[in-house]
């Protein structure tokens, strides 16, 4: 044999016994969790507001919410109905003539709702709220017991005969139905004496056309 060819052999016998390499394999990365954003705690979907003789009161489903008494001025009270009426209310005043003097009223007022508090010291109410509309900015107003403007005024008075009576005003007869009624000691001068939430309207006193609360038939 030729020494190349010795060479040759030689060198294919030790190319053999090399172990041969194993790949190198990269290691997957391990996957990341992805965190989902973590939604903002949301305020109770308001679904009614109802006017009461002693409060207003904010319901979300049967669920009572908010509520300020009547007796109260808490200025929370018209942060809150700006908030769920969706626009801020207009403030102007009036003044009304009384017995020995004139009575002065701030009033803060969206469209269909009013909220009147006395500024003089004169006045046998320092508040008032009239409800015109049946929904204020998408939210129902209600009287207490579910009563709404819109409402059959006459099937309301029907159910109840002594609730209901007609009333004398500058602007025509009023016809109106107490709901909500806190009778007290004293003369009533249409039925026993109370204090309640009206449910009225001026001729042809067929729908109920406004809600008013805190009202008396005594004393005035």
């Amino acid at each position: 044999m030729s020494t190349g060819a010795v060479l040759a052999a030689l060198l294919l016998s030790l190319t053999a016994c090399v172990p041969a390499t194993n790949p190198v394999v990269s290691a997957s990365p391990t996957p990341t969790p992805t965190l989902e954003p973590t939604a903002e705690p949301t305020a109770a979907a308001v679904t009614s507001i109802e006017i009461t003789t002693l409060s207003l009161d904010v319901y979300s489903d049967d669920t009572m919410t908010d509520s300020w008494l009547h007796a109260d001025r808490n200025p929370a009270e018209i942060t809150a109905l700006t908030e769920y009426f969706g626009t801020e209310p207009t403030v102007s005043s009036d003044t009304r003539p009384g017995e020995g003097a004139d009575s002065t009223y701030e009033i803060q007022s969206w469209p269909g709702f009013e909220i009147r508090y006395i500024v003089s010291e004169f006045g046998p109410r320092g508040f008032f709220i009239t409800a015109t509309a049946a929904t204020v900015g998408g939210v129902p107003i209600r009287a207490a017991g579910g009563v709404q403007v819109g409402d059959d005024l006459q099937a309301l008075a029907a159910s109840d005969p002594t609730a209901a009576s007609t009333v004398p005003t500058p602007d025509g007869d009023l016809f109106r139905v107490k709901v909500d009624q806190i009778p007290v000691d004293s003369e009533g001068f249409d039925g026993p004496a109370a204090d309640f939430v009206a449910v009225q309207s001026l001729e042809p006193f067929t729908t109920v056309t406004t809600i008013r609360a805190p009202v008396s038939n005594y004393g005035l």
